[in-house]
């Protein structure tokens, strides 16, 4: 891993910044609103070479910077699974104003692209095209040309600039396809998919086609690079992009807010650069922060490094910036492949690194760590407490714990229904007497089976990946199966996740005898009581037990 660490002191910045002055920027959602699902909304920012960083709404032509004698470029996007702003725009917004004077209308319709269900957002793509056909009428009534207008749509924003040509009859200069949406699209009549009659001329750039990309020739001309396929390089987790974090102390008076920009260099002169996002840049005096800041490449012997701070207004006062300090870490090694942490320093490692990008990317990392939980659960892998405890480190106690219970109960349901369906043979060849004794017990314990099933996952021994393994085999109900190990491991749960809570928030001795980390050991011992106590109360009432067999139980010699 590379790790580099430079110091500098008292750098002084002269910016300008109009604390009253506000501009409108995508709407940034999360996995929470993918979940309950969005309603369409669509807003247009527009960009100058007046207004370059700073953007405009539109809702009319009514505008203080549009120019219809200019030529105007759309920028769509496309399915947002987890409502985040897409990185790529900023970089695209600035390439097309250096290219030529023009005006550039980013096409914000994350309302209604982002939602787990894949349909619901291509449903609305027809929908985003009658929006943009009305503001394109004011547009040509107000004097511009149909010839000039060039709409270049990523994925499902593709196919909408098609659904925009159709409406115009194909009259429109130009539509540039950048990986058209494959899902619900191939195969489909040329009225109902982007298609090269919905232009003058239809440029497509294939890059995905073995994956959610489309595969035939949608265009005038198609290009696929590297044969279309995934390009070398691409990032396919953030682990694989060159990432840093940036731990930055400042000092300042009056600068609220701003946007970070930094630079790399190597020996060679080869610049790698990477800017933050405003919001994520919020400065108070005596203020350290910590950024994430990905680069599409990596040095190995970085020369320079440059450091822009702006507030993006253009009138107001000027104000000084002062950098006391700024240190870079490395996120990338490529000597370490991505894996699953086997101990606690490995897990101390992983938590600081996702710590800092939840803070800027709460629901990809939320999405992360669902993934890696629901992929250990349903394939028995061992190791859901390390989870657990860094479900406490990184979402709090009660966040963490709400999470872990639910993941739990659906990974352990997954590994059910696999087993249902693939391997109950293998067990009952590998594990016949276990499985044996097992179902005598299940069937004794028929008539309350839930409270058997419960007795089992509060009982700290039971070994939890056999019994979601044998339980198809048993005709256990899914239904019980489910809620006996949502509330069986409740208290598992809690005692791992307060763990990584209070792992988390422990900064030096003191902090140990503190009366919050002393309340939260104090509910972790009455915790770890609870199973016991249910066990001893519910087992003599309910279950029919023999009392060697209770015993075994209760001692933790269970023979399962």
């Amino acid at each position: 891993m590379l790790r580099l660490c430079v110091v500098l002191i008292c750098l002084l910045y002269g910016v300008k910044t109009d604390p009253g002055e506000t501009c409108p920027v995508f709407t940034a959602l999360s996995i929470g609103n993918a979940l309950i699902g969005t309603d369409l909304k669509v807003k247009l920012l527009l960009y100058t070479r007046q207004n370059p960083h700073c953007a405009e709404e539109l809702s009319s032509t009514a505008s203080k910077y549009l120019d219809v004698s200019k030529k105007t470029t759309f920028i769509i996007h496309g399915y947002r699974l987890t409502g985040s702003r897409p990185v790529w725009i900023p970089d695209l917004v600035q390439l097309l104003l250096s290219a030529e004077d023009m005006n550039v209308i980013l096409v914000d319709w994350n309302h209604g692209a982002t939602t787990l269900i894949y349909s619901n957002a291509s449903r609305n793509c027809k929908r985003v095209a009658e929006i943009l056909k009305k503001l394109m009428d004011e547009m040509l009534v107000a004097g511009a040309s149909l010839a000039s207008f060039h709409m270049i749509g990523v994925s499902l924003g593709a196919h909408i600039s098609g659904f925009v040509g159709q409406l115009f009859g194909g009259t429109l200069g130009r539509i540039t396809g950048l990986d058209p949406a494959g899902p619900l699209y191939r195969g489909k009549p040329p009225s109902e998919r982007l298609d090269p009659t919905d232009a003058q001329f239809v440029d497509v750039i294939h890059s995905d086609t073995d994956g959610l990309g489309y595969t035939e020739a949608l265009g005038h001309i198609d290009f696929y690079p590297n044969g279309g396929t995934d390009q070398p390089g691409c990032p396919l987790t953030i682990f694989s992009v060159y990432h840093y974090f940036v731990d930055i102390i400042t000092w300042n008076k009056d600068t609220r807010r701003g946007t970070f920009s930094v630079v790399l260099a190597d020996e060679s002169g080869n610049k790698a650069e990477s800017k933050v996002n405003p919001e994520a840049a919020a400065f108070q005096q005596y203020n350290q922060i910590t950024l994430l800041i990905g680069f599409d490449q990596d040095f190995e012997n970085i020369e320079r490094i440059s450091l822009t701070f702006s507030t993006g207004s253009v009138i107001g006062p000027k104000f000084k910036l002062r950098i006391l300090q700024m240190r870079f870490r490395s996120l990338t090694n490529p000597e370490r492949p991505l894996r699953f942490p086997s101990d606690l320093e490995e897990l101390r490692e992983l938590a600081e690194a996702l710590r800092d990008y939840e803070r800027q990317h709460r629901g990809s990392a939320l999405a992360l760590f669902c993934a890696a939980y629901l992929y250990k659960q349903s394939f028995a892998i061992p190791g859901s407490s390390l989870l657990n405890v860094l479900a406490g480190a990184l979402f709090g106690p009660w966040t963490g714990l709400a999470l872990c219970s639910v993941l739990a109960s659906l990974g352990a349901t997954s590994c059910y229904l696999l087993s249902g369906a693939f391997g109950k043979r293998l067990l009952v060849h590998y594990f016949p007497e276990k499985v044996a004794l097992l179902q005598g017990k299940v069937e004794e314990n028929r008539s309350c089976l839930f409270f058997f099933l419960l007795f089992l996952r509060l009982f700290p021994m039971t070994p939890n990946w056999f019994l979601n393994l044998s339980a198809p085999i048993l005709n256990i109900p899914v239904s019980q199966f489910f809620f006996s190990v949502l509330i069986g491991l409740t208290p598992y749960n809690f005692i791992c996740v307060q763990t990584g809570a209070i792992l988390s928030q422990i900064t030096s001795l003191d902090a140990i005898f503190s009366w919050n980390t002393l309340l939260k050991l104090l509910a972790m011992a009455v915790a770890a009581l609870i199973p016991g106590a249910l066990i001893k109360k519910y087992s003599k009432k309910h279950l029919k037990l023999d009392g060697d067999e209770q015993t075994q139980f209760l001692n933790g010699k269970k023979s399962l």
